[in-house]
């Protein structure tokens, strides 16, 4: 039955009191409910079953066909039925798809498709990683199939491969549910053998087909000369699953109390779980010994096998911490981790400096403060530029020798004018000295970047950023000629320094547009990477 054939948007076999779809109705008619290629995870029975739930069509009665395709059940039908409702118009109200557009697609479609020509789906991850991904690529295969494009050369749906996440969750692997080459881990207590196995979880037709061959290569390459017929080939070898044991499933039944240990080998689920940092994970027990320091464990529980009888013992207890700082390590490599570290030890420095300040106690110890302060803020006012030179954007990776210095001369004219805003005339000559040399610095170092970039120096020359470096430029040169001939009067201090913070504020905007411009035109991609090739 069709979604909307009763109005109630809910398929047939809806059991509201379970709250879940019992599948058989949604069978061929005559055909018993059975996993689409072998009964895979769980068995096929089970209306919880992850995957498809279509029926097989070989070794079952046939079901009921009628190869003039005007039943009322027959399956085109039924899809005849579900899509007239999709007009062009109702497409282009829904989706913003214009009709032309999309008659234009669909006339391409069909014109490559037939008995001389065949058409292909490709997708990759514009697809997979979608919320309604699954949605598309079983449209794909409804359209295929009427077009009959499957199961001919040049057709069919091709996933496209490369992204590395994705092939080595799937190939190499290292989801729970798989062994490599996508054979499926067997169930604990659910196969009497090698055989059973491969009967149970072999395609009748088609690649899967060889499944044996598949699985008898690969226990082969593991176990060796171990692995012979006389052995099931160590098929007990294996290890085996009992449900659901996914990162966010378990991480999800340790809060539930269901799951009460964790190993953990080089990953950190918590890292890339959702609300993994809500406070209701168990203790963590951190293997003893150079095994467990060696790894980055984060928040859940780690247990270990125990001497006595095989029960499981604790170790090294402790409760996990609310969040994995970047202090752990000091690494002068890593920009975040070196800002990290510097905004550690200037933070309480600065505050020391200004409470002495303000109390008029411990000169010494203020005088100490502003010392480490001093040294440490040069630093602390570049190391975002190295930050954003250490990226692959190119106008901001290109210019890594010169951003640290227009970062700081920004700085010191920000801090300098903001100085002159906040501090009475005659004590802020130190202040308007700062700013003044600091606007200078940056309008210098500012041009020295444009003038080396050369031709990757053209984002700075399009809008908007092109608009904001001319604010920039023109607000620094007057703020700068202002403040320095205020003297000790207050209204030209407090317009030449606001004029200063409003064009440092343009320069960081006009860094920003600069670098989102260059990474959108491959032109200023390319280019400097063919030349860092020659040389």
């Amino acid at each position: 039955m069709d979604a909307e054939d009763d109005g109630d948007g809910l398929f047939s076999g809806w059991d509201a009191h379970a709250g879940r779809y019992d599948p058989s109705s949604w069978q061929y008619e005559g055909m018993r409910v059975a996993a689409a290629s072998g009964e895979r995870e769980q068995p096929a029975h089970d209306p919880d079953h992850h995957g498809a739930m279509g029926a097989p069509l070989e070794g079952q009665r046939h079901s009921r066909v009628d190869l003039t395709l005007t039943d009322p059940r027959c399956v085109f039908q039924i899809l005849k039925r579900h899509f007239a409702r999709y007009t062009p118009e109702t497409v282009e109200e829904v989706c913003g798809v214009p009709r032309a557009l999309l008659e234009q697609v669909a006339r391409t479609l069909a014109d490559n498709s037939g008995r001389e020509r065949t058409g292909a789906f490709c997708y990759a991850v514009g697809w997979t990683q979608q919320t309604v991904g699954v949605q598309y690529i079983r449209t794909a295969a409804i359209l295929q199939l009427l077009l009959g494009n499957i199961g001919r050369p040049g057709g069919g749906i091709l996933a496209l491969r490369g992204h590395a996440s994705i092939q080595g969750s799937t190939d190499i692997p290292t989801l729970f549910n798989l062994l490599p080459g996508y054979i499926p881990m067997p169930h604990a207590e659910a196969y009497a053998g090698l055989a059973d196995f491969i009967d149970r979880n072999a395609a009748k037709s088609g690649a899967w087909g060889s499944m044996d061959a598949y699985t008898i290569s690969l226990l082969k390459a593991w176990w060796g000369d171990a692995a012979t017929a006389g052995d099931d080939y160590r098929f007990d070898y294996l290890p085996r699953i009992s449900g659901d044991h996914s990162a966010v499933a378990t991480a999800m039944a340790m809060l539930d109390g269901v799951c009460k240990g964790y190993f953990l080998i080089g990953e950190n689920p918590v890292v890339g779980t959702g609300n993994g940092g809500q406070g209701g994970l168990p203790l963590l027990l951190r293997p003893p010994g150079p095994q467990g320091a060696g790894l980055d464990l984060g928040d859940p529980l780690v247990l270990l096998p125990g001497r006595d009888g095989g029960r499981v013992r604790a170790a090294g207890v402790r409760r996990p911490p609310g969040r994995q700082p970047l202090l752990r390590v000091f690494k002068p490599t890593s920009p975040m981790n070196l800002g990290s570290w510097l905004l550690a030890a200037i933070s309480p420095t600065l505050l020391g400096a200004a409470v002495a300040d303000r109390l008029g106690t411990a000169p010494r110890l203020a005088r100490a403060a502003e010392g480490v302060a001093a040294v440490l803020g040069p630093g602390l006012a570049t190391y975002t530029a190295v930050l954003l030179a250490d990226t692959a954007v190119p106008v901001w990776h290109e210019a890594g020798r010169e951003l640290p210095f227009v970062f700081a001369g920004s700085a010191a004219a920000s801090a300098g004018a903001a100085a002159c805003l906040l501090t009475p005339p005659e004590h802020a000559a130190p202040a308007r000295r700062l700013a003044v040399g600091g606007a200078v610095a940056e309008l210098a170092a500012t041009a020295v970047m444009e003038r080396r970039l050369g031709e990757l120096a053209e984002p700075y020359r399009r809008e908007p950023a092109r608009r904001l470096v001319r604010l920039a430029k023109g607000l620094g040169l007057a703020g700068a000629l202002v403040l320095g001939l205020a003297g000790r009067r207050r209204l030209p201090a407090a317009v030449g320094g606001a004029l200063l913070l409003t064009a440092s504020a343009c320069q960081r905007q006009a860094l920003v547009h600069a670098g989102r411009l260059s990474a959108r035109d491959p032109k200023y991609v390319v280019k400097p990477q063919r030349e860092r090739l020659r040389r």
